[in-house]
């Protein structure tokens, strides 16, 4: 899903059309990026909604160096972190904690498959959706944005042993949930 050029020099003219065209291809796929950091659906359209005008109102920024799609995923979790800071101040809160040992990858089943490549994407964002709020914006930056330790502690505010702490106890939290609703390397696969 690529924007074409000319949509992008009806965007930058304020085309309303441009606008509502750019709307309906893009709503949906930043909502799901949104939801990841949101506890709530009012709070992720709202992130979303503010992307739309910052995307709006700075299409002439956008250089072509990324795709599109990166471009405004970033803004939207940009969004995001922007709304975390400002409801939290974890910096204040928030002990620095030592970094631990943590195992790099889900526990895989005897036959060696991967629990997360057995269940669909709507069933992993629903578990992450549980789990605590900045345990949740770790675990995302880290693994879904590809941010390192040292990124999400400057971002959340918080050191990077912190960060390491956070994605620690994500990942057990995510292991315990997936076991509790039965979510084995074994089901779902097929029959």
């Amino acid at each position: 899903m690529e924007v074409k050029p000319e949509l992008l020099k009806e965007l930058i003219n304020g085309s309303r059309k441009a606008h509502r065209e750019l709307f309906d291809m893009f709503y949906k796929p930043m909502m799901r990026v949104s939801r990841i950091y949101c506890t709530n659906d009012d709070d992720a359209k709202s992130i979303v909604l503010e992307a739309f005008m910052d995307v709006y109102n700075n299409i002439e920024k956008f250089d072509g160096k990324a795709s599109f799609k990166t471009w405004f995923n970033k803004i939207v979790v940009n969004r995001a972190l922007n709304q975390y800071r400002k409801n939290k101040k974890i910096a204040q809160r928030e002990p620095a904690l030592e970094p631990l040992m943590m195992q790099e990858s889900f526990d895989a089943g005897e036959d060696g498959s991967d629990i997360i490549q057995k269940i669909s994407a709507d069933e992993i964002l629903t578990v992450i959706q549980t789990l605590p709020e900045t345990e949740r914006l770790v675990f995302t930056l880290y693994v879904i944005e590809d941010y390192a330790h040292k990124e999400i502690a400057l971002e959340l505010g918080f050191s990077e042993p912190t960060s390491r702490w956070h994605y620690s106890n994500a990942r057990k939290r995510l292991q315990e949930k997936l076991k509790m609703y039965n979510i084995t390397s074994t089901s779902h696969v097929n029959a």
